[in-house]
């Protein structure tokens, strides 16, 4: 029997011969005789349970090969030093089409570069820094963040325009602190998503300037 998780978390099955598959899942938590074994990235995975003829039971999980892993593997080596952290979709549909965000941090350091691909399937990178810079992109975006909720059309009126651009660095940077927990998502208005920052201290920083000053 095959069971496949659909993205809408409904179960499509097949009957098999002796093997029961299960795929569509990513991270996941196996508990075998006390010992837990647990995975948390987001590849895709592939699950099969089946009975050899001497009974014994044999369990196998595999990363599944998506042209979404593949493409992860492709800009990982292009950025030698850095590893992959997180993706995300952009927040607009162009041309029936949904862009990607995939970012990568420096192995040695907290410096997050993403790159992005829109409808054209051009790579656009964006080098957004360190956390603790307030001279990068994601530092001074942290620095100003709004004491009330915002949404990113807001952040428009307080960047300069090295950060504002096409908006897309800013849709970075704010991807970025959602996921260190320096912002979250209050609820989302039509396409624009409404963000209130926490009460997460931010990292300790030299003095602050703007970018692109002298």
């Amino acid at each position: 029997m095959k069971f496949q998780v659909l993205p809408s978390r409904e179960f499509r099955s097949d009957i098999r011969d002796r093997t029961v598959e299960i795929e569509g899942f990513h991270n996941y938590s196996v508990l075998i005789e006390g010992t837990e074994i647990t995975s948390k990235d987001d590849a895709p995975r592939h699950l099969a349970i089946s009975f050899s003829l001497d009974g014994t039971l044999n369990i196998l999980v595999n990363r599944v090969k998506t042209k979404e892993t593949d493409t992860k593997e492709r800009l990982q080596q292009k950025l030698p030093g850095y590893e992959f952290y997180f993706e995300t979709e952009s927040d607009k549909v162009i041309r029936g089409v949904l862009g990607h965000y995939y970012y990568f941090k420096r192995r040695d350091g907290g410096e997050v570069i993403v790159i992005v691909i829109g409808a054209s399937k051009r790579e656009y990178k964006i080098i957004l820094g360190r956390l603790d810079d307030p001279e990068s992109k994601l530092g001074y975006v942290l620095q100003n963040l709004p004491d009330r909720p915002f949404a990113k059309a807001d952040l428009v009126h307080i960047l300069p325009y090295n950060i504002v651009e096409n908006r897309q660095p800013i849709k970075a940077c704010l991807d970025v602190l959602e996921k260190e927990e320096f912002v979250r998502l209050l609820k989302k208005k039509g396409v624009s998503k409404i963000y209130v920052k926490t009460n997460k201290p931010i990292p300790h920083v030299q003095e602050q300037r703007t970018i692109g000053s002298d």
